[in-house]
């Protein structure tokens, strides 16, 4: 791991504090556009910062991918200024700065109506919280996951790890879904939905979306997609967003290994 950015501008103009957003992709084209368009969104933002992406380049052939993530946090923990860690998923994106921190023993996340309202990304931790909290759900997403949990095993992992430890959750809506009528005051687009047109599995780097279709919501993430990939933005213009990222920390091969 090391820093390949550490330029500090933007949100300290905003009185926003230093913040960390890890999220875990594996190295196929789909994911590879996802990490570039949030972290374009994260400049364009203004937020001071420090993302930390994970990659997996080889993962073993029986294990649930989403674990990188987690072993990850638990044997690669690097030290950080950040006293607020924000967990994402890399299907997200910025439309504004993000003002949220958690204070120790609690935990922020987006409630999932498809995992009964548990708790998850955007997971909102105090620093001291986090690796003692990866290092209980570890072990439990493996169990879940072998256990026929599917692909939110991590989830279920993440509520059951938080209330072993005592943390106090709290649900809180700080990512909107492509499918809702309207962003409000919500930060974050999830674009996890088939939805006016975009469905993130079909698109391809540079594709033209229309951004007059669907909710408001989906014309936002259409517009911010074709101002990141497309308009004649290639080469050195594509990613260049118009505030500071803090640090740029990429980690590859760093697969949830059994």
């Amino acid at each position: 791991m090391k820093p390949i950015n550490s330029t500090r501008v933007g949100s300290e103009l905003l009185g926003i504090p230093m913040v960390e957003f890890i999220y875990s992709i594996d190295d196929s084209d789909y994911q590879c556009w996802q990490a570039e368009l949030l972290d374009w969104s994260v400049r364009r933002s203004g937020m001071t910062c420090r993302i930390t992406r994970l990659t997996a380049t080889a993962p073993d052939a029986e294990t649930y991918r989403c674990l990188n993530r987690l072993w990850s946090v638990v044997h690669q923990w690097q030290p950080s200024d950040a006293q607020t860690v924000v967990f994402l998923d890399p299907d997200m994106l910025f439309v504004r700065p993000l003002n949220v921190a958690s204070a120790r023993g609690a935990l922020i996340g987006q409630p999932y109506g498809y995992a009964n309202d548990l708790p998850w990304c955007p997971l909102v931790f105090h620093r001291d919280d986090v690796k003692r909290w990866a290092e209980v759900c570890l072990p439990l997403a493996r169990a879940i996951h072998s256990a026929g949990g599917g692909w939110i095993s991590e989830i279920w992992a993440g509520a059951i790890g938080a209330n072993l430890l005592g943390l106090r959750i709290e649900r809180k809506d700080l990512a909107a879904f492509n499918c809702e009528p309207e962003l409000a005051d919500r930060s974050i687009i999830h674009y996890c939905y088939d939805h006016g047109g975009f469905f993130k599995q079909r698109y391809r780097s540079g594709d033209y979306v229309n951004d007059s279709a669907g909710t408001a919501v989906n014309r936002q993430l259409a517009a911010l997609l074709n101002e990141c990939f497309g308009c004649g933005r290639t080469g050195s213009d594509r990613g260049q967003g118009a505030a500071g990222l803090a640090e740029h920390v990429d980690t590859t091969g760093a697969a949830g290994r059994p």
